[in-house]
């Protein structure tokens, strides 16, 4: 697979534009370079016309919107729209610089608020849509057999503690997944079968050693930039 980020500002557009007289997925199409196995990342400032041509080779598109709004961006990637024309979209996080959560239930959070907002429209990405997005349409994006509690799919789980005051009353889980979940009330993760997490505990790093390391490389590396900057 190739991922590349597309489309994601305006000023991308217009450099594009200016140097090769082609807007970006234009250009991409016109080098041969556009496939089913092209995951391009953002996909915010794109016409429909090009939504088309991404639908029509099969390229995937990873939605990041916290990215998207802490970067500002400003525009809104057009999901109805690549919805209609059969875009397969996923849900993403972008790096840590333009995200710091890591949050995949904010994301789906932020997903589905920014889409109403910006079409003026409740009722676009529904929270049973939006749950697909960030989980059985991201594994199929990828090549997973994943994303549902079905026979045949990979043992990919989350467990969740329901037993916390913003999850009560308990009426439905997929909507308060989508909208309340948090990502410290996940209490399990298991992978292809195998436990990474159980009661909060993870089993495959040492957590506390690990942190500590993060802690004292990230000093480093800030006395290395202040050093460089005076």
């Amino acid at each position: 697979m190739i991922q590349i980020h597309l489309s994601e500002t305006r000023w991308e557009v217009y450099e594009v534009q200016k140097r090769y007289g082609k807007r970006p997925v234009e250009l991409l199409e016109s080098i041969g370079f556009l496939d089913k196995n092209v995951l391009s990342a953002h996909a915010v400032w794109l016409t429909k016309a090009e939504i088309k041509t991404l639908a029509k080779y099969g390229v995937k598109v990873s939605h990041n919107p916290i990215s998207n709004l802490k970067l500002a961006s400003g525009g809104v990637m057009p999901y109805p729209e690549m919805k209609e024309y059969g875009v397969l979209v996923t849900l993403g996080t972008d790096g840590v610089a333009s995200n710091n959560s890591f949050d995949m239930f904010e994301e789906m959070k932020v997903f589905a608020i920014s889409q109403k907002n910006h079409r003026w429209d409740p009722t676009i990405a529904k929270a049973e849509e939006v749950f697909k997005v960030a989980t059985e349409n991201g594994a199929k994006a990828l090549g997973f057999k994943a994303g549902r509690i079905e026979k045949g799919y990979l043992a990919d789980l989350m467990i969740i503690d329901i037993n916390r005051p913003h999850l009560k009353p308990f009426y439905d889980p997929i909507t308060l997944a989508v909208y309340s979940m948090r990502a410290g009330d996940v209490d399990g993760l298991i992978v292809n079968g195998k436990p990474l997490m159980l009661n909060k505990e993870i089993l495959v790093v040492n957590e506390e050693k690990t942190m500590e390391k993060a802690e004292k490389k990230a000093l480093e590396l800030y006395e290395k930039i202040v050093g460089v900057v005076k």
